[in-house]
């Protein structure tokens, strides 16, 4: 009798999880598969079943599903959506954005009104008296503002927005140095001289970077302009090709107007670019490869690499006012991470995949993060100070998220946990703490039922 009732246990056990997992429709036929997707799935699925349908286990499972404070909560009021820019502060940088982009094209049309060419041109093209070039810049966005991967700061000030806004000069380049005939210094020198009484005008702040020039819009954010160089032959050449293949194209306008083509800027051969170094001069750099890096780790993960990209950041933002960890070096990291583990992720389980990359996480900054489209490291200039901050915090982080998910009965504990990790813009709400089907099973209590009593009888 001991051996059926553990066997008929087991079995109810079990019948309990498959229906918390998969819903239970009395309408559906038998046959009919469930019409919400499970809340895992695959080997993960299959291995809670086994957990639960043999005795003795005694592996840690989930108490709480955290993925609505994270993100996707019903009112909007999920951690994601703290970590958005504001719609009217973000329309304040677009609308500077549009406004240092006329003022730099507008001075560009007419730029022997406010550089000299020798200090405009380099002096082999002086040599050459290569006529004065006419100068039509493009724009694009880049950086977290075009992999959609922006924050809010965890604290204005000191942490600012940082907004990057490529721009990008077609002109001539010198067969004799294979660089453009501008100075990089002359590049320089003539936006900076155009954007200064803007700036003054603004109440803003120009700031010169090793590679681009910094318009200080307030101590809350910032804009950076990189400085690209194009061959102007090779644009006119795609800009070609690029109207032959849709007659719908205004050439004129596309030649002319401030936005980079999309077409024709994913169509510049890699070797084209160069950006515009204070010290180094010309240097090659393709913006394009990281972003595409990042679009193709995108294709193959789904969107939930993209937010918890955004939680590391964060919970860099919380830990440090600023620190030598960049944003490209926590991308790497998750993708990584992702790699290693997709097979076994829920897209509706962002509390699990962010525990996933910080188990990972101390390992990663203990080596080489490498850079995934050129060669180099992204922490060559990590001190070792640094290194030993960044592991402490990553495995403080991994115990923490652990605790929040796996080690505690409460709510209120799991969101405190939480806010340890990521900081207080975590959600105070206990209803985005959803427990899980699991903990539901483990919490259950069969009844205990007195056994029957038969009375003794005896026959004839």
């Amino acid at each position: 009798m001991p051996a059926l009732t553990a066997g008929i246990w087991r079995w109810i056990r079990k019948v309990i999880l498959l229906v918390s997992l998969n819903g239970f429709d009395p309408k559906r036929p038998p046959t009919e598969a469930p019409k919400r997707p499970p809340l895992v799935s695959g080997w993960a699925h299959h291995h809670m079943i086994c957990h639960y349908a043999s005795a003795g286990a005694s592996e840690p499972m989930a108490n709480f599903n955290l993925h609505r404070v994270l993100a996707e909560a019903p009112r909007g009021n999920d951690f994601l959506s703290v970590l958005d820019v504001p719609g009217r502060q973000e329309q304040e940088l677009r609308d500077a954005r549009d406004l240092i982009r006329e003022t730099i094209r507008a001075g560009f049309s007419s730029w022997q009104r406010t550089v000299d060419r020798r200090a405009l041109l380099q002096e082999v093209a002086l040599k050459r008296a290569v006529p004065d070039p006419k100068l039509k810049p493009k724009f694009r966005m880049q950086g977290s503002a075009s992999y959609h991967t922006l924050n809010l700061p965890a604290r204005q000030p000191p942490q600012r927005i940082d907004y990057d806004d490529g721009l990008y000069l077609p002109v001539s380049f010198l067969a004799e140095t294979g660089s453009p005939v501008l100075a990089s210094a002359g590049f320089f020198r003539l936006v900076e001289a155009l954007l200064a009484p803007l700036c003054e005008r603004k109440g803003w702040q120009l700031r010169q970077k090793p590679s681009c020039v910094r318009v200080q819009l307030s101590n809350r954010a910032h804009i950076d302009l990189p400085l690209y160089a194009i061959p102007d032959n090779e644009f006119e050449t795609l800009l070609e090709k690029a109207a032959v293949a849709n007659s719908a194209m205004d050439r004129a306008l596309v030649r002319d107007g401030m936005a980079f083509d999309e077409s024709i800027y994913e169509a510049l051969p890699i070797d084209d670019i160069r950006l515009a170094h204070r010290d180094r001069g010309w240097i090659k750099s393709d913006p394009r490869l990281i972003e595409r890096w990042f679009k193709d780790a995108i294709a193959t993960h789904g969107y939930q690499l993209r937010r918890v990209c955004r939680y590391f950041k964060a919970w860099r933002d919380h830990h440090w006012d600023a620190c030598v960890l960049s944003s490209i070096a926590i991308m790497k990291c998750v993708v990584d991470a992702f790699d290693e583990v997709h097979w076994s992720l829920d897209p509706k389980r962002d509390d699990l995949a962010a525990l996933e990359v910080a188990a990972r996480l101390s390992t990663y900054f203990a080596g080489k993060i490498a850079n995934p489209v050129v060669d180099g490291a992204l922490d060559d200039n990590w001190s070792e100070v640094d290194r030993r901050a960044f592991i402490a915090k990553a495995k403080e982080l991994h115990t923490q998220i652990s605790s929040a998910i796996r080690g505690t009965d409460s709510a209120a504990v799991a969101l405190s946990e939480l806010t340890q990790a990521f900081g207080p813009r975590i959600p105070q709400d206990v209803t985005l703490v959803v427990v899980t089907a699991e903990a539901t099973v483990r919490s259950f209590q069969p009844t205990k039922v007195p056994a029957r009593q038969v009375p003794k009888t005896t026959s004839g």
